[in-house]
């Protein structure tokens, strides 16, 4: 939760009272004024648990997401170079990942600094590797 802005929140409790679900915590964030992440957080919180609905910690949901990434890796749908830097930039400094993306970082690193295309290939090709073994993981 701690990546969305307060204004996504209320998007998303809107949208869930539109699909029908209802519940007293989310009126309170959809009619919250002066929104901020945390003026919404208990509310919002309240109500998924409600819902049963349990967020996941800064760590899971950040190997969720780079996981996305490395199916899009993998498929391929993004560039692994592309998919690399997105998943070093948007989650490697998460507290709590414990190096589990480090092979990302250096091949993007790497990749960075090579001289020549067959280099640049050869490192695309190792990121398409440390998808796998991350999807795997």
């Amino acid at each position: 939760m701690g990546r969305l802005r307060g204004e996504e929140v209320v998007e998303i409790a809107s949208k869930l009272l539109e699909q029908g679900l209802f519940w007293e915590e989310l009126l309170d964030v959809v009619d919250a004024a002066n929104v901020t992440l945390e003026s919404i957080r208990g509310p919002f919180e309240a109500g998924l648990a409600r819902l049963k609905i349990r967020l996941r910690s800064p760590p899971e949901a950040a190997i969720f997401l780079a996981k996305q990434l490395a199916r899009k890796i993998a498929d391929p749908e993004i560039s692994p170079y592309e998919g690399a830097c997105r998943i070093w930039r948007e989650f490697s400094d998460v507290e709590g990942v414990n190096g589990r993306l480090n092979g990302f970082v250096g091949l993007a690193s790497e990749y960075d600094d090579a001289t020549n295309d067959r280099l640049k290939q050869d490192y695309e090709r190792d990121i398409v590797s440390e998808a796998s073994r991350f999807l795997q993981s």
